[in-house]
């Protein structure tokens, strides 16, 4: 049995001799102790199936945790909660293989936001063959298996369908399938399963009165789907993310408002942006571009944002946001700050806010990036999977809970 992911000293990416980097813990602010990136060092992973390191091609990170699907169809989690599928809820403190008999193909992960706690969380994962798995919290039946029963590992959603992608929201699920029907489960009775009803539902439910869908995303109480590159939201809307132009709730989906055509859409916790035909990013309900910063600005109706950068995708979190550009350049800009425990969830090297997008440190080139509620991850070209942000549950992945210490590991992906 042989190390699945091979864990390597990197040079190059913050330069010739960053291997390792300490800091010391005496003496030193919030913003000299901020992250500049955080690669996940995964010694004790082990697999009995392959001999090669397949490397990670998406990450989702959540609060207190982070997943990450590898080439070979197997997911590994890292830091608290009870979505790690272990099977025992323990904290890890570097990446662990979930407890899973199936290979996935796409991976979701979210919880409600709970600053400086435990907040529940779920995931869940396609198979190729678009069967739906999902693990963690279930209070409100999110995992969609007939129950409101937490699993520490994967069980499979009820019934037969066959999804094209998945999305988890704060305590509801989504996924769509090959003939563009949205189906939800899970929810809080606000309006966030696309239904009239305000009771949760544990098994998935088709969105009624909807168009079909190409894509679909979600925040922590609502939902968003592509029509023909028309966006359409429902669910829970007081800070606008719905983009109707008011603060009502909707509970099925609305389209929203003016004349734009979206290539992709990224959801956040009470927010939603995207990359229009043209571009440009355009985002509505709580938005993180005040100038110069002072926090998050509310949007009841689709703006276009001076971000200053072409962007081909987007990655939301509760307070920040970041997206990549054609060269696989990474940026992120809003709130930066995490209290006594330091920050640097934007990569920049320090904890104070942004207004635009700033180049993410280091220099490294990402297929992928997704955003958490104070940590981000991205997956470069070559399959290492990195993180930046808040540590408190080790949800960097690092082997600690060390928020001063800023470490430069590569998860090499060579054969």
């Amino acid at each position: 049995m042989r190390s699945l992911i091979r864990c390597v000293p990197r040079v190059g990416a913050l330069g010739a001799d960053s291997k390792v980097w300490t800091t010391p813990r005496s003496g030193r602010t919030p913003r000299m102790l901020a992250a500049l990136l955080v690669a996940l060092s995964c010694s004790g992973i082990t697999d009995p199936r392959s001999s090669e390191p397949p490397g990670f091609v998406a990450i989702a990170p959540a609060g207190s945790a982070t997943c990450a699907l590898a080439a070979t169809g197997e997911v590994f989690c890292w830091g608290a909660g009870i979505a790690l599928g272990n099977g025992t809820g323990r904290q890890q403190l570097r990446p662990g293989r979930v407890h899973a008999d199936v290979d996935f193909a796409q991976l979701t992960m979210r919880g409600l936001t709970c600053f400086g706690c435990a907040a529940p969380e779920h995931a869940c994962a396609l198979t190729a063959g678009g069967t739906a798995y999902c693990w963690g919290s279930n209070a409100d039946g999110q995992l969609g298996d007939g129950t409101t029963t937490h699993r520490l590992a994967p069980v499979r959603v009820v019934g037969e369908h066959n999804f094209t992608s998945i999305v988890a929201g704060g305590r509801h699920s989504c996924a769509l399938d090959r003939s563009g029907v949205v189906y939800c489960w899970g929810g809080m009775g606000a309006g966030d399963l696309g239904s009239q009803s305000r009771n949760a539902r544990t098994v998935p439910t088709p969105v009624r009165d909807a168009p079909a869908f190409s894509a679909i995303v979600a925040g922590e109480n609502h939902t968003c789907g592509l029509a023909a590159g028309q966006a359409h939201c429902w669910g829970t809307n007081e800070s606008g993310q719905l983009g109707t132009g008011s603060t009502a709730r909707h509970a099925r989906p609305r389209p929203v408002s003016g004349e734009f055509l979206f290539t992709s859409l990224a959801a956040g916790g009470q927010s939603v942006c995207g990359v229009t035909t043209d571009r440009a990013t355009v985002c509505w309900g709580s938005t993180y571009d005040s100038r110069p910063y002072t926090g998050p600005t509310t949007r009841a109706t689709p703006t276009p944002i001076d971000v200053g950068v072409n962007f081909v995708s987007l990655a939301l979190g509760w307070t920040h946001a970041c997206g990549l550009d054609d060269a696989g350049a990474a940026f992120c800009w809003g709130d930066n700050e995490l209290g006594l425990w330091g920050g640097d969830r934007l990569g920049n090297g320090t904890t104070e806010g942004r207004p635009a997008p700033e180049r993410v440190v280091g220099g490294l080139v990402f297929r992928t990036l997704a955003a958490g509620e104070g940590h981000t991850c991205g997956i470069t070209l070559t399959g290492g999977a990195y993180c930046w942000g808040d540590n408190r549950s080790g949800q960097l992945g690092i082997g600690s809970v060390d928020q001063g210490r800023t470490v430069q590991m590569a998860i090499s992906a060579s054969r």
